[in-house]
């Protein structure tokens, strides 16, 4: 597939919303723990769902999770998730937001353990690899199994990035 003159992966289908997280976010590190819980709850709302959807629907999404703050999530209760329900544009997937409301909460008693959600993610890493962070993930947040997890650490670019062969990312002509 290409954009603007480049060769992509094909999830990207010459989407200009896809490209921009191809070139710009994808496999980079997250600034910080906000823009964590914003992959965290992205990967939440991909589930059964393609990422170019989920990327087309992300500005409806942040309004809808008061910017992907977590220690507002955290506090909502069924009044704040009928509201997001209601925001225009939003996936509209109960079980989701509630997913994501418990899964605030996690990742806040995350951060304030280990000091932030990466220094907990690397921790895992080093002492076990992706299986260990898949292992916690599972005991610790809701609407995350092993592929999202793997998604989620690739995204933040914690595992190798596959991109096809013809991608201008993977040295491919374009």
């Amino acid at each position: 597939m290409t954009h603007e003159g480049k060769r992509y992966c094909a999830w990207v289908a010459g989407d200009p919303v896809a490209a921009r997280f191809h070139d710009e976010e994808w496999g980079r590190p997250p600034p910080d723990d906000r823009a964590w819980f914003e992959l965290l709850c992205l990967e939440v709302f991909q589930a059964g769902l393609s990422w170019r959807l989920v990327l087309h629907r992300r500005q409806a999404l942040r309004s809808a999770l008061d910017g992907f703050e977590p220690a507002r999530v955290a506090r909502w209760g069924e009044r704040e998730i009928a509201q997001a329900l209601a925001v225009p544009g939003v996936i509209r997937n109960r079980r989701k937001f509630e997913a994501v409301v418990r899964n605030a909460r996690a990742f806040l008693a995350i951060c304030r353990e280990h000091g932030g959600f990466a220094p907990w993610v690397d921790r895992r890493m080093e002492e076990g690899g992706a299986e260990e962070v898949v292992r916690e993930f599972r005991e610790r947040f809701s609407f995350l199994g092993p592929v999202l997890v793997r998604s989620l650490l690739e995204s933040a670019g914690r595992l190798p990035l596959v991109h096809d062969p013809e991608c201008h990312a993977a040295g491919g002509m374009g």
